[in-house]
């Protein structure tokens, strides 16, 4: 018996092969149907033929074949009193940079998940989006440790008081209470994460991935752009790739305090367990793609060069790495869930009046598995 059956529609048929092979890499067996699907009739057969042979159905939805709602009532009725567990997934066509983005509706991210199915979704859009969740902390980080290990942030007065793995980006206390201009949490978030960067990337063993909530957003402004570095790579002239080809950079946590003077001094401890990390310029992933591995706010210059020259050329890569072309700008709603890759993406975000409006969100960091090569 099949562990996963997958319906689809026929102009998802590409897209469900490449979710099939990702399940079946996993050691799942996977029964991918093969027959041109339609709303309506066409879904009943679908799922009676899951019901009989499969333990769990997996259904890629798209505006076309979700557009009665059918599936979401119906159809989990059907399976749920036979005794198979349903995982609709709700595709947006719509991606404005390749294998950036893929956009989720109707997924409840507090019930156990659809892991094996986002996973391999993962590894090819290196940015999701689950519109419209109400995660708490707890339940955040419960969701993000069926992707992996995670990270506690070492500045305590940044994470939750309640749950030590939220790290709470915000220009809020944990009151509610708006903080003043010059309070260091407001001038440190404004600051160093407005320059392009990837988290965690100070470490000897940088960051897989994140998991950030929007509790609040503001009216406007304070977007999160991301920019895709296996594109940003594949761009560079050859003469750059031929430069950057076996040089390193410097990635120092202590470096924000160069950008953001008046941030408090790590402490002995700190520098102890945040030793500066040096990480080629070019990644090489486990599957042999290549991406860009560089920084703005704990890196500001590439390795084996004088100094100033160093600064130079980074500066240049950093203009190469962010053209519009890699880059997808999200637009926050209240409730949005963004998951990214943090090995093959940078990100910012862009300037809000943080003097008016609130601001909340909260972060999951997965712990990297393997060091930059």
């Amino acid at each position: 018996m099949p562990d996963v059956f997958i319906s689809h529609a026929r102009d998802d048929a590409e897209f469900a092969a490449r979710i099939g092979e990702g399940l079946s890499s996993r050691g799942l067996a996977v029964w991918l149907d093969e027959e041109d699907v339609e709303p309506g009739a066409q879904w009943a057969n679908a799922v009676d033929k899951a019901i009989g042979e499969s333990r769990n159905v997996l259904f890629l939805l798209s505006d076309k074949t979700n557009k009665s709602g059918w599936l979401r009532m119906e159809a989990a009725i059907a399976l749920s009193q036979r005794g198979k567990r349903l995982i609709p997934v709700y595709c947006s066509k719509d991606a404005e940079v390749p294998f950036m983005l893929r956009p989720f509706k109707g997924m409840d991210l507090s019930e156990p998940a659809t892991v094996e199915a986002l996973k391999a979704v993962w590894a090819e859009h290196l940015v999701l989006v689950f519109p419209k969740q109400d995660l708490s902390e707890a339940e955040q980080v419960a969701f993000s440790r069926n992707f992996g290990e995670l990270a506690v942030h070492q500045d305590k007065e940044k994470i939750s008081t309640a749950v030590p793995e939220i790290l709470r980006i915000a220009n809020t206390d944990e009151d509610g209470n708006i903080l003043e201009v010059d309070h260091e949490l407001r001038r440190y978030f404004a600051t160093l994460t407005a320059l392009w960067h990837t988290d965690g990337s100070y470490k000897a063993v940088p960051s897989l991935g994140s998991i950030l909530h929007g509790r609040e957003v503001p009216p406007e402004g304070g977007e999160t752009w991301f920019a895709n570095m296996f594109a940003a790579y594949e761009a560079l002239p050859d003469e750059v790739k031929e430069t950057i080809e076996g040089r390193h950079m410097v990635h120092n946590h202590d470096f924000n305090l160069l950008i953001c003077p008046g941030l408090t001094q790590t402490t002995d401890q700190q520098k102890r367990d945040l030793r500066a990390a040096t990480h080629p310029l070019v990644r090489t992933h486990p599957d042999g793609r290549r991406s860009l591995y560089v920084s703005e706010n704990v890196a500001f210059y590439v390795g084996g060069m004088g100094l100033e020259e160093g600064k130079a050329y980074h500066a240049k890569l950093m203009k190469l790495a962010i053209r519009d072309e890699h880059v997808y700008r999200h637009i926050w709603a209240k409730g949005d869930v963004l998951m990214w890759d943090n090995r093959a993406t940078l990100h910012r975000v862009t300037d809000y009046d943080a003097r008016r409006h609130r601001r909340v969100m909260q972060r999951t960091e997965l712990l990297g598995t393997e060091i930059v090569r």
